[in-house]
């Protein structure tokens, strides 16, 4: 016997795939989906990436035909439940009305959740939201579709939708794996290089520092120490030998922090309380600018410098109270360590110290500015500025 379901179904796939064959012959053939996905998945810069995407004049031509008073395309990537980035073509302005009424409307966190298109109306504008999922079928994205007055053809603008909607997924499920797997794959190298340091250079400095302690300790006690150079030599292999253990214990503290933390911030809360643990000073954490913090690139080298400026701070300042204030300015994010020490003081710095010019060169490499002066209320000031991915 036909089941009528099954044959129903296969006359309307045989009516859409009709339709099908004959609007391709106008627009629909004219874009390339594969390369659209392929663009997105291979891309290092998805922000660069989506607004070339979305400029290509055959996805606004095909727009034009499907929907009344096309306006623009844009994509919204959801930051979190109830935060997203407005991506669009470089030629749409940022004073664009119909882009600064996306900007203004507050979209419900439990419409954006909706696994289906939905269409809302904004002053004259109407906006189609087609949502865009990641492999757990969680909606990470939503096309956007701006235009005025009404739709005549759904099964068109079906078509249209459904089509960029799956090659723009496939690009971003392809291109988050593929970061996801670099990220996993340098981590794994970070733990290797972390256990390598531990089981060779960290033992010989160790090893180092011992003996360089008892030479020194042996040429005070004899009848010898009128041979200053043999001191001034012996000091200065302690003094080396030293630092360098601090050094490579650091980096192993470091490396070790930066991948099993689940983001930057977490990090930096663990390695304050691991200094107020270790020392007498109270630290407060004031972090304004979390989600930025995620996104910034060179997080290593971040961890780095915050944890270089912590240790000087616990040794060095003398201080009962230090704070760190991380705020998000229009072009950059500053990191701010401070306390209420004795300050820095330049006469008695010691001229095997190169921490500072360490965090100077990390700084360099990231573009940031590295700022380390006294507070004109007593103590000293650490300010990181780095630049912000637009």
């Amino acid at each position: 016997m036909l089941n009528l379901d099954h044959f129903l179904s296969i006359n309307v796939f045989a009516y859409f795939g009709k339709f099908k064959r004959s609007w391709c012959k106008t627009v629909a053939a004219e874009i390339d989906y594969s390369e659209i996905a392929f663009t997105l998945a291979l891309s290092d810069s998805i922000s660069e990436s989506l607004s070339s995407v979305l400029a290509q004049p055959k996805l606004h031509k095909a727009g034009q035909q499907v929907f009344p008073n096309f306006q623009e395309l844009f994509v919204l990537m959801t930051e979190s439940s109830d935060k997203y980035v407005i991506h669009c073509a470089d030629s749409v302005r940022l004073t664009s009305p119909v882009k600064n009424h996306l900007s203004a409307f507050q979209i419900n966190v439990d419409t954006l959740n909706n696994i289906q298109p939905f269409l809302q109306k904004i002053d004259d504008s109407n906006f189609l939201f087609c949502p865009v999922f990641n492999e757990n079928q969680d909606a990470m994205a939503y096309l956007v579709i701006a235009f005025k007055g009404h739709i005549k053809d759904q099964i068109q603008v079906d078509f249209y939708t459904s089509s960029l909607t799956r090659a723009i997924q496939r690009g971003l499920q392809a291109y988050q794996k593929r970061h996801a797997d670099l990220k996993r794959a340098i981590n794994n190298e970070r733990r290797s290089q972390a256990a390598d340091l531990h089981d060779s250079i960290a033992q010989v400095l160790s090893y180092l520092k011992l003996r360089s302690s008892s030479l020194k300790a042996y040429l005070y006690e004899t009848d010898n120490v009128a041979d200053d150079t043999m001191l001034k030599f012996a000091n200065e292999i302690d003094n080396q030998v030293g630092f360098a253990h601090r050094l490579i214990r650091e980096l192993i503290t470091t490396s070790r922090l930066s991948f099993l933390q689940t983001d930057l911030a977490d990090a930096i809360q663990n390695s304050m309380q691991e200094f107020e643990q270790l020392s007498g000073v109270v630290f407060d954490l004031d972090n304004r600018a979390n989600d930025a913090l995620k996104k910034l690139p060179y997080q290593s080298e971040i961890l780095f410098i915050i944890r270089e400026s912590l240790c000087n701070l616990v040794r060095h300042s003398h201080a009962s109270h230090a704070r760190i204030v991380i705020t998000q300015q229009s072009q950059n994010l500053q990191i701010l360590i401070e306390d209420n020490g004795i300050g820095i003081q330049p006469e008695s710095k010691r001229p095997d110290s190169f921490g500072l010019c360490i965090m100077e060169e990390r700084a360099r490499k990231m573009d940031a500015e590295l700022i380390v002066e006294n507070r004109k209320q007593g103590g000293t000031r650490v300010q990181l500025s780095i630049p912000r991915e637009h």
